[in-house]
């Protein structure tokens, strides 16, 4: 956040931003506001508490970046009113949290209209949090409240995935549509982004968290979790790797599948499919068992290139896999090839 003065300050500020990395993803787009004078900064949320099934009006005095620490060390300052889900929002609800405000009478009726305004969101778009930080008392030039006006500087609402077919309009594609957490999320995956440099993709949460784990044992560390689910096609299994290969941080790419109802041979053309035309497509360790796994074998032996390595068992993949990246980091480069002066060709085959 830069505040500035003029048009020259504020083209210097902005090429500054757009050059930013922040958690590791480029700045591709700038918001810009009006100054505020701002004389004092509230919190205002509806939240859903899942604990107790039900969502939960929040106010605090104290907003701004520090609210969730001034919470924590002083629970009692910030207001939570339960909300049923059957009779919602009841008047004197809204009475009892603008009379904890201690607001003039002139910004009383505008709190008691943010309130309402901000149950009605939080029902309307199926949301599981509607948050308005800083709802702040700021002076302005002309106001009916003796120039001060209760103004939303800030707000956050997160949406409940299971109402996305009730909530399309609210689903746009992201300023950076080539996000692979965004092309994750349309294509219907399970996927986190983290920081190190082994993709990683399995069936089922419970093994990929599994492979996780046990990469960082072997000494090194996933740049992503993705669950391809059961019973995954060979499309899907595609659309998976199409998401991960787009990842430039690739040294090495771990696949291991458990075939129950997902079949290895379909996995096999899946990964075929992806890599096909792929130049710069970084190392694949691939561990497949299970339904139709030596018809996958057998598949990948005749038509796979020297970057995919088939290992025959779990614990020898991922001990594959973090020799891989971690010969990558020694290099610096994150790609590597069989044909690659100095590369060994244990560590690919």
């Amino acid at each position: 956040m830069r505040r500035v003065a003029s048009a020259a300050e504020l083209k210097h500020a902005a090429e500054d931003i757009l050059r930013l990395h922040i958690g590791g993803k480029p700045v591709v787009s700038l918001l810009l506001e009006q100054a505020l004078d701002i004389i004092h900064e509230y919190y205002l949320a509806v939240a859903l508490d899942r604990a107790a099934r039900r969502p939960v009006l929040l106010f605090s005095p104290h907003g701004g970046v520090d609210v969730e620490r001034d919470a924590g060390s002083s629970p009692h300052g910030m207001v939570r009113i339960p909300i049923d889900p059957l009779l919602g929002l009841r008047d004197f609800q809204v009475r009892s949290l603008v009379a904890a405000a201690g607001l003039s009478n002139g910004l009383r009726s505008s709190l008691e209209r943010a309130v309402r305004v901000l149950w009605k969101l939080y029902l309307d778009c199926d949301a599981t949090l509607v948050e308005i930080n800083p709802l702040s008392v700021a002076r302005v030039e002309s106001d009916e409240s003796d120039g001060h006006a209760l103004l939303a500087v800030d707000a956050k609402v997160s949406l409940d995935d299971s109402a996305r077919f009730r909530q399309k309009m609210h689903y746009g594609v992201s300023a950076n549509d080539g996000d692979p957490e965004v092309r994750a999320r349309e294509a219907g995956f399970s996927y986190v982004r983290l920081e190190g440099n082994v993709g990683v993709m399995g069936n089922g949460a419970g093994l990929v968290m599994a492979l996780i784990d046990q990469l960082a044992d072997a000494g090194g560390r996933a740049a992503d979790f993705l669950d391809i689910g059961g019973g995954a096609s060979r499309q899907r299994i595609e659309a998976a790797l199409d998401v991960l290969l787009g990842d430039e941080r690739l040294a090495v790419l771990l696949i291991v599948v458990f075939g129950g109802i997902t079949r290895c041979d379909e996995v096999a053309r899946g990964l075929l499919s992806a890599l096909d035309g792929r130049e710069l497509a970084p190392p694949v360790v691939v561990q497949l068992s299970g339904t139709n796994a030596a018809l996958a074998a057998d598949l990948l032996a005749e038509e796979a290139g020297p970057n995919v390595v088939t290992a025959p068992s779990l614990s020898e993949a991922v001990d594959r896999a973090a020799e891989i990246a971690a010969h990558s980091v020694s290099r610096g480069t994150r790609r590597l090839s069989a044909d690659e002066p100095g590369v060994a060709p244990e560590v690919l085959q």
